[in-house]
């Protein structure tokens, strides 16, 4: 079976309009028909042999079934109320599995907790990197501020001296 609805699923991929996907319907439309199967293998036996050793044949081969498991899997689970994807579905449900059970609920709310923990001690763990780093800077710049005063302070003399010197030169000149 899984052979002929590949072929089938070989024949529709190179239909041009097969390639569309249905924008209102929930769930894919695959041929299940054996009449239908073999009208379109007689009509298209040729383009199916063609397309069957190609990368589309084997894609078709592991989508047609993948599809078929999808459909079953909505059809089951699928509330027609609330149109959405499987994936969802599943997550929501497991959401509420969660909630109304009391263990699960408590493991949760333990690992939360400890990731809250964990995330608050390693910001703790940066902040005090971050303030010693900042004490290093602060005393650095104390340091080059003193610095900078002494070297002002002997820049003033200096030039206080040069120009007394300049001043004798000029006396001694005169």
């Amino acid at each position: 079976m899984a052979g002929s609805g590949a072929a089938v699923a070989a024949v529709e991929a190179t239909r041009p309009c097969s390639r569309e996907l249905p924008r209102s319907s929930v769930a894919t439309e695959i041929l299940d028909s054996e009449d239908e199967e073999d009208k379109d293998l007689r009509s298209k036996g040729q383009e199916v042999e063609s397309v069957q050793g190609t990368p589309t044949g084997v894609l078709c081969e592991q989508v047609v079934p993948l599809l078929r498991y999808l459909d079953r899997k909505a059809a089951k689970y699928a509330d027609p109320h609330h149109r959405g994807s499987y994936v969802e579905l599943v997550r929501n449900r497991t959401r509420i599995k969660v909630a109304t059970n009391p263990k699960l609920q408590k493991a949760v709310n333990q690992l939360r907790n400890n990731k809250a923990a964990e995330a608050q001690r390693e910001f703790e763990k940066q902040r005090e990197r971050i303030e010693a780093e900042l004490n290093s800077e602060r005393a650095q710049n104390c340091i080059l501020a003193e610095e900078l005063v002494r070297q002002t302070r002997l820049l003033e003399q200096s030039q206080i001296a040069r120009q007394a010197d300049e001043e004798l030169l000029r006396r001694l000149q005169s």
